[in-house]
């Protein structure tokens, strides 16, 4: 009887034994633990280094991973950090514990629960700071989480600035030059880990410092996919590195990665494009997620302008006496100066890393109490509450664009491969940063009865327009790398300009003084010129807008006498991802009027 029972025992252990293999089999090629080892197509992981690994080779067999893990777990194996690797690993143990919730006795995880209780998450959002206007290497806008306090304070900033932001950052060289900041971030010459620190933080950084605006959406999850987060972040946070890329494997890339790891049927597709921009991947997961626009914040740049346009002149006179001189602080009592100050200040202190001088901070705090006696005003005009819907980034036009144009004599054809110029639509864009790439244009055309064919490509072309006030300067700036191939002529053009602009949603202005170096069949030559751009917004509605834009582009050919592309002024109907077009432009061989339709998707 005993032999039997026992007989029994064993196979029925045997049937359960092979049963647990195949399921095995099957879980460890499962989207949720292959994107959690982030396993690629080519069968092996994005992380670098031995630390996320417990099998020799589960960087490119998950079947083996996943095997060293369930055992490690059941044999109370610790981590180099010295943890249990089940209190390391939480990510995994979670999932693991999801499909087979009796596998083993899970350990209690005193570290984890301490880091959890100090974190307090609530609510989980998707971060977007705006183009950052003095480094072209950030012109794209930057992403990351944040979760808000969900116990800790009764109001609503208390709850969001003590919360933690959860970013993907290149870990950079402080002796690295700009040559050598843009090179390794160009050739994955830096690894990327998950930072994790208090919101106020990054407020400080991105809205203050560098004088973002910053966007933030709220992602709804379920209970187990916000537990999920928290645990895998906790897992990365320890153990992960990655090869990190300024144009492909960036800061936004890894956030869709982590989404894809706590929804297995969330698929990104914009991560696998040739550029990962942020604002696209923002956009791919507020359609995902169906999130919702949950707060805007204006730079502090943006909040001094409001304040500064809403001045009388003698109270803009107060304001740049007050800047230099204490006593002249004492004798203004307008709230709206004084906020103007403490904003002035603050933004001052910033740019400048805290290193004011003895008199500036005597003056700052001083500023700071002076405000202090006076009741608390609403400091932002409705121009700048409106710019939450003109410039929310997920309404914003598509990445890639193509044109078509015909007129008298001529016809043009263009494709764009990114991102967004001075002639797009504005919705949706910061109108300080434009930046366009790889865009190729073929015009076939029509002269004293011959014709000819020329392509261009601009290679890069990036324009920064920044607000120039006397008290608050800041410059414009322009660069541009071009080529051209008319007739039998050839020319590579590399271009610089600074200068001054004006910039609202209604109407913009800039100004650049130019110099390009033009490389041509048989010469090389320093060249002059000067830009100048103007739009001006005619009508407006939430389906349709009206503008004109013009652009000089006054760079000449010394040697050949030519004007290339002087000037172009087009009266724009924008809708949506549709733009039609009347316009003149100059060209070298007079003036051509035509019609455009162009399409962003």
């Amino acid at each position: 009887m005993f032999r039997c029972l026992t007989f029994l025992f064993l196979f029925y252990h045997s049937i359960s034994l092979a049963q647990t293999t195949k399921e095995i089999e099957s879980f460890a090629k499962s989207k949720q633990w292959q994107n959690i080892l982030y396993i690629q197509q080519n069968g092996k992981s994005l992380v670098k280094g031995d630390h996320f690994f417990i099998s020799n080779i589960g960087f490119k067999d998950s079947k083996s991973e996943l095997k060293a893990t369930i055992n490690s777990f059941k044999s109370s194996i610790k981590h180099k950090n010295g943890m249990f690797l089940e209190c390391v690993f939480m990510g995994r143990k979670h999932v693991i514990l999801k499909k087979w919730p009796g596998l083993y006795k899970p350990k209690k995880c005193v570290e984890y629960e301490q880091w959890v209780k100090g974190l307090d998450a609530g609510d989980l959002y998707l971060v977007f700071a705006s183009a950052y206007p003095s480094n072209p290497a950030s012109m794209f806008g930057h992403t990351f989480f944040r979760f808000n306090r969900k116990s800790r304070g009764n109001e609503r900033v208390t709850k969001e600035l003590l919360g933690y932001s959860f970013a993907f950052q290149a870990r950079t060289s402080p002796d690295d030059n700009a040559f050598e900041y843009t090179l390794k971030g160009l050739t994955g010459g830096y690894f990327a880990f998950l930072d994790i620190k208090p919101h106020y933080m990054n407020v400080g950084i991105y809205n203050n410092s560098e004088s973002r605006d910053i966007w933030e959406y709220k992602i709804s999850l379920t209970t187990n996919e916000k537990d999920l987060f928290i645990k895998h972040a906790w897992e990365i946070s320890h153990t992960v590195a990655f090869d990190y890329y300024f144009l492909d494997e960036n800061c936004s890339t890894f956030l869709l990665r982590q989404l894809e790891v706590i929804r297995p049927s969330f698929k990104s597709l914009s991560k696998d494009h040739l550029f990962v921009v942020p604002q696209e991947t923002l956009k791919e997961v507020v359609r995902s997620f169906n999130s919702k626009i949950s707060q805007y914040k204006p730079s502090i740049k943006k909040q001094i302008e409001s304040q500064f346009t809403q001045l009388t002149s003698k109270q803009k006179t107060r304001f740049s006496r007050a800047k230099y001189d204490e006593n002249e602080l004492e004798l203004i009592s307008e709230p709206l100066v004084l906020s103007a100050l403490v904003d002035y200040w603050k933004w001052k202190n910033y740019d400048v890393n805290t290193r004011l001088s003895p008199l500036e901070k005597k003056i700052m705090f001083r500023t700071m109490e002076r405000r202090s006696q006076f009741k608390t005003i609403d400091i932002l005009n409705n121009k700048v509450l409106d710019d939450e819907e003109i410039y929310r980034p997920s309404v914003g036009h598509g990445f890639n664009k193509v044109v078509l144009a015909s007129g008298v004599d001529f016809q043009k054809v263009s494709l764009r491969y990114g991102f967004h110029d001075f002639f797009d639509s504005p919705i949706g864009h910061d109108d300080s940063s434009y930046i366009k790439f790889l865009d190729l244009q073929i015009r076939r055309e029509k002269i004293n009865g011959k014709e000819r064919l020329e392509k261009a490509i601009d290679i890069v072309d990036i324009l920064s327009i920044q607000n120039y006030y006397w008290n608050l300067p800041a410059v414009s700036w322009r660069v541009n790398a071009s080529y051209k191939d008319y007739v039998s002529n050839k020319k590579l053009s590399l271009l610089g300009g600074l200068g001054i602009g004006r910039k609202s949603y209604e109407k913009t202005f800039y100004s650049l003084v130019t110099f390009s170096g033009q490389k041509t069949n048989d010469s090389f030559i320093g060249v002059p010129g000067l830009n100048i751009g103007v739009k001006q917004h005619l009508y407006g509605e939430k389906t349709f807008q009206i503008f004109i834009v013009g652009e000089y582009l006054g760079e000449k050919f010394t040697r050949l006498n030519k004007m290339i592309e002087k000037y172009k002024l087009a009266l724009i109907y924008y809708q949506q991802e549709h733009r039609y077009s009347f316009f003149t432009q100059g060209v070298d061989a007079g003036t051509a009027v035509g019609l455009e339709y162009s399409y962003t998707f």
